[in-house]
Formats: C-alpha cells, sequence, structure tokens
C-alpha cells in the first residue's frame, strides 16, 4: 500500500473568492460578446459597379464571327440574356432561332432586331426546327411536332397517331415529312392525315439528305435510305449517334463518347477524326465555313 498523504485543512474563505473572481470574468466575457460593433466592423463594404462593367459582364447569347473565331461580335440585339439558343436556321435572309427555354423566335430588319414567333406552341423547349419555303416545323419537348405557314402567328398540330410526342428530328425530303422520335422514324403519309412507322426501336435525333439518300442518327448508329426512305438500313452500330451532317460527300457521326467518325464511301468504311481538346463533351455540332471546319461542345 501507498502511504496515505497528510491532510491540509481547506480555506473556505479562499474557495469563496475564487468562485467571485470566476464568475465575475464569466460575466465579463458575456457583456463584452453582447456590445454592439463598430460602424466599421458592422457594416460590409459596398461595391459599386458601373453601367458599362454591367454591360461588358452582361451575358450575350448570340455572337457572330468573321474571322473563324478570332473576334466576335455582339448580334442578342433584344434577345433575353438568359434565352439558350438551341438551332439555327436561314429563312431568306433572316434567321429563325429555336431555344431550350423560351421558345421561337424570328430576326427582323437583317437580323438586328428579334421577333417571339412561338407564343401558340404548347411549350418553350424546343426539340427540333425544321425550315422550308413554304413552312415552319418545331419539335416541341414532349409535345409532338407543329407548323407554320405565316412564319409563326398561328401553328397547326401535325400529331395524329404519332406514338411518341417527344419529337427530336423533323425532314422534309420530296415533300414527305419525316421526324425522328424516341421510338423511331415516323413518315407523314401524303394525305397528311396519319403517321406509318419506318424505323421503329431506336431514338434518332437527326435526319438529312445529301445526293439523294436519306442519312439519320440514332441511338444505336447510323441509318441509310436510298429510296426516299422507304426502306432503310444500318450503315454503323456503334455508340450513340446525337448529330449526323455531311460535308460534301462526307458523312460526320457525332457520338456522345466524344468520337467524330466520318465516311467517304456512304458508310462503308469509316474513320475517325482526332482533335484536341477532347475533354468535356461529345462535339455537338459540326459546320463547314469555306475551307475550315468548326466544331463546338460544351
Amino acid at each position: 500500500r501507498f502511504p496515505q498523504a497528510a491532510s491540509k485543512p481547506i480555506d473556505s474563505q479562499m474557495i469563496h473568492s475564487s468562485r467571485f473572481l470566476f464568475l465575475l470574468t464569466i460575466c465579463t466575457l458575456l457583456l463584452i460578446s453582447c456590445l454592439p460593433l463598430s460602424q466599421e466592423q458592422s457594416l460590409p463594404p459596398v461595391e459599386t459597379t458601373s453601367s458599362t462593367e454591367k454591360e461588358e459582364t452582361s451575358r450575350k447569347p448570340l455572337l457572330i464571327s468573321s474571322d473563324f473565331g478570332k473576334n466576335w461580335e455582339n448580334t442578342s440585339g433584344n434577345l433575353p440574356d438568359e434565352i439558350q439558343v438551341s438551332f439555327l436556321e436561314l429563312k431568306g435572309v433572316e434567321i429563325v432561332m429555336a431555344t431550350d427555354n423560351l421558345g421561337l423566335w424570328l430576326s427582323r430588319e437583317n437580323r438586328t432586331t428579334w421577333k417571339e414567333i412561338g407564343q401558340d406552341l404548347p411549350g418553350k423547349k424546343l426539340n427540333a426546327l425544321y425550315v422550308s419555303e413554304e413552312y415552319l416545323y418545331v419539335g416541341v419537348y414532349r409535345e409532338g411536332i407543329y407548323r407554320s405557314s405565316d412564319e409563326g402567328k398561328t401553328w397547326t398540330s401535325l400529331n395524329f397517331n404519332l406514338p411518341n410526342l417527344n419529337v427530336q428530328a423533323v425532314h422534309v425530303y420530296q415533300h414527305s415529312v419525316f421526324v425522328g422520335t424516341d421510338l423511331g422514324i415516323y413518315q407523314l403519309n401524303a394525305e397528311e392525315t396519319y403517321w406509318e412507322a419506318v424505323i421503329i426501336g431506336p431514338q434518332v435525333l437527326s435526319i438529312y439528305d445529301y445526293q439523294d439518300k436519306l442519312i439519320a442518327g440514332s441511338s444505336q448508329g447510323s441509318l441509310l435510305s436510298s429510296d426516299g426512305g422507304k426502306t432503310w438500313k444500318w450503315i454503323r452500330q456503334e455508340g450513340a449517334v446525337h448529330y449526323t451532317h455531311n460535308i460534301d460527300q462526307r458523312i460526320y457521326e457525332l457520338v456522345l463518347n466524344g468520337d467524330l467518325i466520318y465516311s467517304d464511301d456512304w458508310g462503308e468504311s469509316w474513320l475517325e477524326t482526332f482533335y484536341e481538346p477532347r475533354s468535356g463533351s461529345y462535339v455537338y455540332e459540326i459546320a463547314q465555313v469555306g475551307e475550315t471546319l468548326v466544331m463546338s461542345n460544351n
């Protein structure tokens, strides 16, 4: 056993004094914490922004370049800053613009001002746009296909018996209307009273024609028709293709995994294009300007 330490008498007066000092310290700290801050401490600094700075930092949804992207000119005009441009098509010298959030717009006065023309459509999110000499066609998100013959003043539904109203692509070839949907390709009959199934199964996101052939891009690859859309054959079944486009006879496939594939023999053989930087997203669209190819992603 360890020996017990000798006990010392406890000074009760010292204990009371210590308690008093402890309580006094706590009360003082609480009082200090409750005091209001000085004006310099309590008021955050005021940031001022000039009108010029606001104009420079505001979003410009539509721009144009005449030197292959070295310089850009704002051509948004009176477009809302929050507009999200999805598709652009020419109508004469003017531009028809389909958006992802604010419907359909048409440029005026040689593209200097814009007018909303899709107010009567059942939705503001547009999946597809096609402009012909006579009509405007739009695919409205989950609402089907609509057509206008008076530059968007009035719209007519062409949904009829269309089994899937998520129209992703619209194309007119030899007076026949084709749509790509989440369930395949459908063709409007000559009397424009019902839709005939052409390809059933894959989601079809793009349709175009070139040299008497129709090409479609789908979630399972690309298809080609040489008889006006009556019959189709697979020309490539690797990867989900969100967009197809031709430059001369070359077919371009823009694949969701980022691949950019092309064929010079109508799909008999395919080659891959290597480009940088590739990270971030698949190529959204490709176009030819003179001898230059321009691609876009996010």
